[in-house]
């Protein structure tokens, strides 16, 4: 019985000197490939202390290198970008220009009419003075329709009024039409100014991620 155990014990011990010398191999692979990814690019190891005060020194980075995995259209896109921009930027102060131009022909039409009001009532408390032919006695409720019966007054004053408030309605329309033209113009100004960097940057992206893809597949195969 005692010889029996023994056997076991020794072959039991074999078997675990087996397992542990895997483990150690395996172990000992593992560091040695973490060694070489640390020693591919030079020829000493960099403690993580040291790449850190390192990586803190470095310099920064230009505004053109920023730029360097770009390829003609993604300039081209950045170029349009920075068009359509300025583009906005010109229908913004076209636009107030514009409604600057509007607010102050609504302002000289409310103080052109003030003026007109303030000379009817002027000649309606010159024409009441003055007889009237058929005997119609002029006050303010009925001028409008018996101004002209009246003497020293002017038959056409109506007929400047409707031609001023045509003039009037058609310049308003018109810049109100500009005022439209502009905001659409400006609205697609915006929205290609916003798609067309957002899309180089995509295309930049999507190239530098693969050119690092390309580059650990690269280091992997020469291990």
């Amino acid at each position: 019985m005692e010889e029996t155990q023994t056997l076991l014990s020794t072959t039991r011990k074999s078997l675990d000197d087996g397992i542990v010398s895997k483990v150690s191999r395996k172990v000992a692979n593992l560091f040695t490939k973490q060694r070489r990814y640390s020693e591919h690019d030079s020829d000493r190891y960099e403690s993580l202390g040291d790449h850190v005060e390192n990586v803190l020194d470095d310099s920064s980075v230009g505004f053109l290198q920023l730029f360097r995995y770009a390829d003609w259209i993604d300039i081209v896109l950045t170029l349009a970008g920075w068009f359509f921009s300025a583009l906005g930027g010109v229908c913004f102060i076209t636009s107030m220009i514009i409604f600057a131009k509007l607010t102050g022909t609504l302002v000289e039409k409310v103080f052109t009419e003030n003026c007109y009001v303030q000379q009817k009532n002027a000649s309606i408390t010159k024409t009441s003075n003055i007889q009237c032919p058929l005997g119609i006695n002029i006050h303010s409720s009925n001028y409008d329709r018996f101004e002209r019966f009246c003497h020293n007054v002017s038959t056409n004053s109506s007929h400047i009024l409707i031609s001023d408030m045509s003039a009037f309605r058609a310049k308003v329309i018109h810049q109100v039409i500009w005022l439209f033209v502009i905001a659409t113009f400006q609205f697609v100004c915006l929205f290609f100014e916003y798609y067309a960097p957002t899309l180089a940057a995509r295309r930049q992206v999507s190239r530098i991620s693969v050119l690092l893809f390309r580059s650990l597949l690269r280091r992997v195969s020469s291990i």
